[in-house]
């Protein structure tokens, strides 16, 4: 056989260097593909981990917004005594915004937020600028576009931290649903709570009867 007359003219070290490369080589091609995967899992993990903590303060923003927009209405609508509760949740996004600013800063390059963000940020400072001078269909207005927007950077950040991307599908599902079907969700609901607040200021609707004010719990 060719291999046998190759070893048999090969003094004893160079037998014993061949038959080691023939172990070491595949040991080390196993070792490189490990040391592969595990970086790429590692990768992958880290990019979730950047992602939520970007979510942390976006997802106050979302929740934030809706209660902003119904108080606005309601501002917007001629009922003077709503001021101090829309300028407190103002504060409070106003807070919100700085905690996603030290995110964006921090991990923006990372996850490609930069002009999510931006839009983001020049439609809060515009609708806070014009809340207390604007009608209630422009405050309604400005306040759909802007939790647009939120929701836009919400969806942003989990693809781009591969939390919308997971190949397993129970995790994928979940964050699916937390990321996009549930702040759905809540912009439903207020859309819903600023309906029936329209017909209730129009007239088409009083207030009488015990299904309403359960709705004002939610």
């Amino acid at each position: 056989l060719p291999a046998t007359g190759v070893m048999n003219r090969l003094r004893y070290p160079q037998k014993f260097a061949l038959i080691s490369l023939l172990f070491a080589l595949p040991l080390a091609l196993a070792t490189y593909f490990m040391v592969t995967e595990l970086k790429l899992r590692y990768d992958f993990g880290r990019k979730e981990i950047q992602g939520n903590a970007y979510l942390r303060p976006l997802r106050h923003l979302v929740e934030h917004l809706p209660e902003a927009r119904l108080i606005a209405r309601e501002f917007s609508g001629g009922t003077e005594a709503a001021r101090p509760d829309l300028l407190r949740k103002q504060a409070e996004i106003d807070e919100d915004f700085r905690a996603l600013a030290a995110v964006e800063r921090e991990l923006g390059g990372q996850l490609g937020t930069g002009n999510g963000y931006k839009s983001l940020r020049n439609g809060w400072e515009y609708l806070h600028e014009k809340t207390l001078k604007i009608n209630a269909s422009a405050s309604d207005d400005l306040y759909g576009s802007l939790m647009a927007d939120a929701r836009s950077l919400m969806s942003k950040v989990g693809d781009s931290s591969n939390l919308l991307l997971d190949p397993d599908l129970a995790t994928y599902y979940l964050m699916d649903s937390v990321l996009l079907k549930l702040p759905e969700g809540a912009d439903l609901l207020a859309q819903l709570r600023l309906f029936l607040a329209r017909l209730q200021t129009s007239g088409t609707l009083t207030p009488a009867g015990p299904w309403m004010s359960s709705w004002s719990g939610y």
